[in-house]
This record gives C-alpha cells, structure tokens and sequence, in this order.
C-alpha cells in the first residue's frame, strides 16, 4: 500500500509543480490512517532549501497528467498538500483526504 501511495502522490507531486524547476527529492511515507479513514499522511523532502521550500506548491495533478501515466483520477474525494516543517526545520509534504479511503492503494 504504501509503495503505491507513495508513487501516486510522487507523479501527482512532480507534475503539480510550477515552471520553476527545483531538485526535490521525496524520501519516505508515513501512513498514520488506515482503511475506512481519511488519508493522513507525511513524506519527507529532500534537498529543499528554505527559498525553495517558500516557493513550493503541491497539488493532485490534472485528469490527463494520471490518463498518461496509466493511472486512475481519484474522482470524488479532494486531497490537500501542504508543504510543512518539522521541528527541527526538515520540510515535509503533508497529504490528506477529506473522505475515507476504501481501497487498499491509492
């Protein structure tokens, strides 16, 4: 599950950058739901400066960009992201639903 989670978010993530490019690395997930709940869940980022992270926006990306990467649009439930920092400073992306998840990936 969180292989496919984490690849999910990973392409939407890539894809919902802006123009700028950044070399932003994700490194590991930590799911803190489980099925029947809401999404909840952190993935650390590597590499972020603090400029970098300022100018950082997250977002699920659009219909076409999962139809060509051979993945399903999550129609139905909204997904929020935001950049946040730990308390030693590390960024991390932060990423949750607003409706339970059913399926065991998403």
């Amino acid at each position: 599950m969180r292989k496919s989670l984490l690849e999910l978010i990973g392409v939407a993530f890539a894809l919902a950058l802006s123009t700028a490019v950044f070399a932003v690395g994700m490194g590991g997930i930590n799911v803190s739901s489980g099925l029947g709940q809401p999404l909840k869940a952190d993935i650390d980022l590597m590499a972020v400066s603090k400029v970098e992270k300022a100018s950082l926006i997250a977002r699920l990306a659009s219909p076409d960009a999962y139809k060509d990467a051979g993945l399903e649009y999550p129609y139905g439930n909204k997904f929020r992201f935001q950049i946040e920092s730990r308390a030693d400073g590390e960024p991390y992306l932060k990423v949750s639903s607003e409706h339970p998840i059913n399926d065991p990936f998403v």
